[in-house]
């Protein structure tokens, strides 16, 4: 999980500081140590990337200025009441500071990165099929396979006395039901059992349209768990970090 923080220089937009620069008044500049923007190495000069840069302002603008140090709460609510003019620390831009304090454009950008381990190859799969392999699969299985042969039989008892080449009288004949009915759910279509009555054909529209749409269910189901498992390793929330260990 990715943060954005815009970091920029903290400007006070108030009358105080225009009319400073405007008849070169001295500009209080508040500052915490904050490396490597700002650098203060016991009261040596000030260095950092936030120092330089107002430091090039100034001179452009030929502004006076004396610095100040603080500490950082103190130095929010000293600008907050104008005690000070301008604030060079860099400061993350939130829609609360942005309605108290004026910013310049941002120019630096960083993320926060969160690290944290990811199941092997091996482990995902083996969760795959815990899931697909699991007892409402079972069960749907087990459904299904009432079904296939619950039409089978039902084709059976409209072609065993018409169609005896194709359907045999007994036990082998609601085999061949089971068979055709397998065959015609998974539209492979050996074309090896052909249907002759009228009822026979009607039961076999029947179950093609019912097998098409039970498969399609199945198949989506399937693979949406699967998709749903292969994506546990991606954080979606920080709650989905709870039982995780990061860095």
């Amino acid at each position: 999980m990715i943060r954005y923080y815009l970091i920029g220089l903290f400007f006070l937009c108030c009358i105080g500081a225009l009319n400073a620069q405007e008849t070169h008044d001295t500009l209080t500049v508040g500052y915490s140590s904050a490396a490597p923007f700002i650098i203060n190495d016991e009261g040596a000069i000030l260095l950092g990337v936030n120092v330089w840069l107002w430091e090039q302002i100034a001179k452009d603008l030929n502004l006076k200025y004396r610095f100040r140090e603080m500490d950082f709460q103190a130095m929010l609510q000293e600008l907050e009441s104008e005690n000070i003019d301008i604030s060079i620390n860099p400061l993350t831009m939130t829609a609360d500071r942005s309605r108290k304090f004026g910013f310049t454009s941002p120019y630096y950008v960083s993320n926060a990165t969160i690290v944290m381990e990811c199941s092997s190859r091996w482990d995902t799969a083996i969760r795959v099929l815990q899931t697909v392999f699991s007892r409402a699969f079972l069960e749907a299985f087990v459904l299904l396979l009432f079904i296939v042969a619950f039409f089978g039989w039902l084709l059976w008892l409209f072609e065993k006395k018409h169609n005896t080449e194709h359907f045999r009288p007994g036990f082998l004949g609601v085999w061949d039901g089971f068979w055709w009915s397998s065959v015609t759910m998974t539209t492979v279509g050996y074309g090896d059992k052909k249907i002759k009555s009228l009822g026979g054909k009607i039961i076999a529209l029947i179950w093609m349209f019912t097998a098409l749409l039970f498969i399609s269910g199945l198949t989506a189901s399937i693979a949406s768990t699967i998709m749903k498992d292969s994506s546990l390793d991606r954080v979606q929330a920080l709650n989905s970090l709870t039982n995780s260990r990061v860095g």
